[in-house]
């Protein structure tokens, strides 16, 4: 699997959530590489998941915290895109633990998408509203 490019397709604008992408690109790019070794480290590999699945959690709290601030008039379903990340990403998690998926490239196919595709529709759609919002503010 090829790496995430960072570049301005990816970036919102939203300094906090550009931040916050660029570790999860970074940890993604990360996890693929040692997924792509011959020879695997198990431990390894679920340390990089794991702080993958926590840092997204932590990313998407923060997402969730502005667009309750602020009124997002998509939230809702913004909301559902995140539960749905949360407990796939458990789902991985756990698979890997017991042994039962060995992130495959399937796997990583998923992860990729969700997070290129979530990134340049959702989070660009909030990073405007966002920018919107605080002009009214300031205005």
């Amino acid at each position: 699997m090829a790496a995430i490019i960072w570049d301005q397709r990816l970036e919102t604008g939203c300094a906090g959530l550009d931040e916050q992408h660029r570790t999860l690109i970074d940890t993604f790019n990360r996890l693929c590489a040692l997924a792509g070794r011959a020879e695997r480290n198990r431990d390894e590999l679920e340390g990089c998941l794991i702080f993958l699945r926590d840092f997204t959690l932590v990313h998407l709290e923060l997402e969730q915290e502005l667009m309750a601030r602020h009124g997002y008039p998509f939230e809702a379903e913004h909301r559902r895109l995140h539960s749905e990340l949360a407990r796939d990403l458990e789902g991985i998690v756990d698979g890997f633990r017991r042994g039962e998926n060995e992130l495959s490239p399937v796997t990583l196919e998923y992860l990729d998408d969700w997070l290129q595709r979530h990134i340049r529709e959702e989070d660009f759609r909030l990073a405007e509203f966002l920018s919107r919002a605080e002009a009214q503010t300031r205005g």
